[in-house]
């Protein structure tokens, strides 16, 4: 049952991701909304826009790795 709501987590937070990668222009001044949500998630050098930009993309990267294996591993049991 934990791999469930391991899956709903991941699954929240790749569609969190996603809008932040949407909405985010790391070359503009950035909403404070947006630096609250970029905080959330482990992002907190918001003048850099190189390291949020990479940062961002690693944080989806593993989030979406996580989650496919767990969806495999349900499969298969």
């Amino acid at each position: 049952m934990e791999h469930v709501e391991r899956i709903k987590e991941l699954e929240s937070l790749v569609k969190s991701l996603t809008k932040l990668c949407q909405e985010l222009d790391p070359y503009r001044p950035i909403p404070k909304k947006l630096c609250k949500e970029l905080t959330r998630i482990g992002i907190e050098d918001h003048a850099d826009p190189f390291y949020m930009t990479n940062k961002l993309l690693f944080s989806m990267e593993n989030a979406i790795t996580e989650l496919d294996e767990l969806k495999s591993k349900r499969i298969i049991q």
